[in-house]
């Protein structure tokens, strides 16, 4: 039961990192943008995706499991 909890926790937040990684891709694509407004959006969401693995680092701890996959 637990496990199952922790598995679409961690879904989510997988999914929110790879949903932000497109973003990084699409906005280095992206030709109308300055290359300084690039490296603050790419940097800002970066962020983000070190909290969301942060989180599932914490949830994968708080259910027992030491080894992140």
């Amino acid at each position: 039961g637990e496990e199952l909890k922790v598995y679409g926790r961690m879904k989510a937040i997988d999914n929110a990192r790879n949903r932000l990684l497109r973003q990084i891709k699409k906005i280095e694509r992206n030709p109308r943008l300055e290359e300084d407004r690039k490296k603050q959006l790419i940097k800002r969401i970066r962020k983000k995706i070190n909290e969301f693995q942060k989180q599932g680092l914490i949830l994968m701890r708080s259910a027992g499991l030491r080894e992140a996959s």
